[in-house]
Formats: C-alpha cells, sequence, structure tokens
C-alpha cells in the first residue's frame, strides 16, 4: 500500500499538523497509525539580562533651609522605601519667602528618610537619595 518513503512522509506530516493517529481504508487494504507522542524540544530560556542599581542624589537647587513635601502643600508625606516618579516633587529648599523645589532626578525608589524640617542646605548638596533600577 505504501513505501516506506511515504510512510515516513506521512508521518512527518502527522507531526506537524499535531495529528496522533490515523486510519486509512482503502478497498480490500486498511492502515492504522498510532504515534507515540514526540518529545519537546528544548528551548533555551532567554538570556535575562542583570538588573543594575545606582544610586542618584536629589541636589539641592540653592541655598537655604529644606521644608519636606506635605507640610503645606497638599502632597503627601514621603516615607522610606516610597517609590516616586522622575520629576516628582520631594520637597522645597526656601530662603526668605522664595521656594525652590527639590525634584526627582529619575523614577526611583527613596534611600533613607527625607531630611528634617529647617535643615540648611548649600547649592547642590544632596538632600534625598534614589535607588534608581536600569
Amino acid at each position: 500500500m505504501f513505501t516506506q518513503t511515504e510512510l515516513d512522509r506521512l508521518i512527518d506530516a502527522m507531526r506537524a499538523n499535531g495529528v496522533s493517529s490515523l486510519e486509512v481504508e482503502a478497498q480490500d487494504q486498511q492502515l492504522h497509525l498510532d504515534l507515540a507522542p514526540a518529545p519537546f524540544p528544548e528551548v533555551p530560556l532567554p538570556a535575562v539580562a542583570p538588573v543594575s542599581t545606582r544610586v542618584v542624589p536629589a541636589k539641592s537647587p540653592c541655598i537655604g533651609r529644606f521644608v519636606p513635601r506635605g507640610i503645606d502643600d497638599g502632597l503627601m508625606h514621603l516615607e522610606s522605601a516610597q517609590k516616586v516618579e522622575a520629576g516628582e516633587t520631594l520637597g522645597y529648599v526656601v530662603q526668605q519667602h522664595a521656594r525652590a523645589v527639590v525634584a526627582a532626578p529619575a523614577a526611583g525608589t527613596l534611600i533613607g528618610d527625607a531630611p528634617q524640617s529647617g535643615t540648611i542646605f548649600g547649592y547642590g548638596d544632596t538632600i534625598i537619595r534614589l535607588e534608581v533600577t536600569s
């Protein structure tokens, strides 16, 4: 009925289409094929890039006293290990009646607590540190 080459092609076609059992009847002949499940090929897992973290400082934009957010601006107080977005207000540096925003330089997680209200900072001093994952 079938040559070995034809049977091999039939078996390959069955496997390619997910067919595990086949019955063929012709006038006075009958063929029944049951295939054992083909082993799944081992597919290597994609390489996972290592996660790197770095510490990024939020620096004072001017000279003055620090005022944490949440005191009189309607924002929630910051807490240690809180996640923040890039540009989010972390607090203010106040000099007389002028108030400069201390913004998060990148999205990340706060390291430690915010400084106490009234702490004096100079221009460029680190006020808050963020752990940034890239």
